[in-house]
């Protein structure tokens, strides 16, 4: 598809903007004609992507209608108005696609690695998976053709309404124990749980395979950052204390398997 799409024309739209007033009230409405579909006729997650306000007529399979011409300073008519109340609501979990995506953008991981970092933390009971009571090879393997196709920009088809387990977006769920942890460990050391970090480890990896680092000094550098690193958090590690406390009891929590004393 992706192949495909390389051989295909650029595409093209028109974007129409409409500013109406409605007595001392300001409008703003865009609308958008494609004029030709190009190479998103195969890469249709990249004409998703674009967001565009065309009627839906790509998804319809109908022609696409032009938008409406108006001149400055036309009256309309008004046809109704309403008052709605709505109230928002929190994000989803991320699935493990965007997930993929995020650890990419952030340069934590390769191709080969980012699904041994996802199954870590998910042996760790740090996340779950609904539905699924472990990671194994075949859900590693997954994650790794997913990461794959991410980087190609192929498209990954979407599971249908209704899907069953095989069709079922996996998401990627914090346990009660990698939440405390996370705001335990920002408590003593923020720069601990940020990409930034473990993203500035990969660079100089990558770097030293490039020839253009010295493996020595990169090993040096890093082991004595994270010794400091360490002994700030021995010194702070009663910090992390209320975050892993039950609420009415003593004593650490130390997740779904009991509880012990610090």
């Amino acid at each position: 598809r992706h192949f495909i799409a390389s051989l295909m024309d650029n595409m093209q739209y028109t974007e129409y903007k409409y500013h109406i007033s409605l007595g001392e009230e300001q409008f703003t409405y865009t609308s958008h004609e494609v004029n030709e579909r190009g190479f998103t006729f195969v890469m249709t997650f990249k004409y998703r992507d674009l967001k565009l306000n065309d009627g839906d007529s790509h998804q319809r399979g109908v022609a696409n209608v032009p938008p409406p011409i108006l001149y400055e300073g036309q009256e309309l008519p008004v046809k109704g108005c309403q008052l709605e109340r709505h109230q928002t609501e929190p994000p989803n979990h991320l699935t493990e696609s965007e997930l993929i995506s995020l650890m990419d953008k952030n340069g934590i991981g390769t191709d080969a690695s980012i699904p041994t970092h996802i199954q870590n933390i998910g042996d760790r009971k740090y996340i779950t998976i609904p539905g699924d009571p472990k990671f194994d090879e075949q859900a590693a393997f997954e994650l790794r053709k997913k990461f794959a196709m991410k980087r190609k920009g192929i498209e990954e088809e979407q599971p249908s309404k209704g899907a069953g387990e095989g069709g079922r977006v996996r998401r990627i769920v914090p346990t009660p124990l990698g939440i405390a942890l996370i705001h335990g460990m920002q408590a003593i050391d923020a720069s601990l749980v940020k990409p930034e970090v473990r993203a500035a480890i990969e660079k100089e990896c990558a770097l030293i395979a490039e020839g253009y680092n010295d493996k020595a000094s990169v090993v040096e550098r890093n082991l004595t950052a994270f010794k400091e690193k360490f002994m700030n958090f021995r010194q702070n590690v009663d910090t992390m204390r209320p975050y892993f406390t039950p609420k009415g009891g003593a004593g650490w929590c130390m997740g779904s398997g009991g509880k012990g004393k610090g």
